[in-house]
């Protein structure tokens, strides 16, 4: 693992699950039905373990997919965690919103790399 790899936006996602870690639970206290010690557990360990492994890999392709994995698993169980508690979110969830987002955003520039990166089979006639 080379933290010299290591971008900005995997950097903030890690700090934003620290704070997020700190600040719990993810919803008020009087929300109807809150969300599980398990959930919450599962959804710091996906953005933080996507986060580590994306620069853990060497594999562009590879840490594209963890990526995808982790920043879309973690929304999925944000959105349905919030499911009848509307407007009972507390920071963390929004922290940990945010995270999934800069996840978001990292793999979008490792598709943007990998999309740079690839050659073309043969150069394309301008003459038609």
């Amino acid at each position: 693992m080379s933290f010299s790899r290591l971008s900005w936006q995997v950097g903030l996602a890690l700090v934003l699950c620290a704070v997020a870690m700190t600040t719990m639970p993810m919803l008020a206290p009087e929300a109807a039905a809150p969300m599980s010690n398990g959930t919450s557990t599962l959804i710091i360990g996906l953005i933080a373990l996507s986060a580590v492994a994306s620069f853990a890999m060497f594999s562009g392709a590879a840490s594209a997919a963890v990526l995808f994995v982790g920043a879309h698993g973690a929304a999925w169980l944000l959105i349905a965690g919030i499911a009848g508690n509307e407007g009972m979110a507390r920071m963390p969830y929004f922290l940990l919103l945010a995270a999934g987002a800069w996840l978001g955003g990292q793999l979008v520039y490792h598709l943007g790399v990998g999309v740079a990166a690839a050659e073309p089979a043969e150069p394309s006639d301008p003459q038609g």
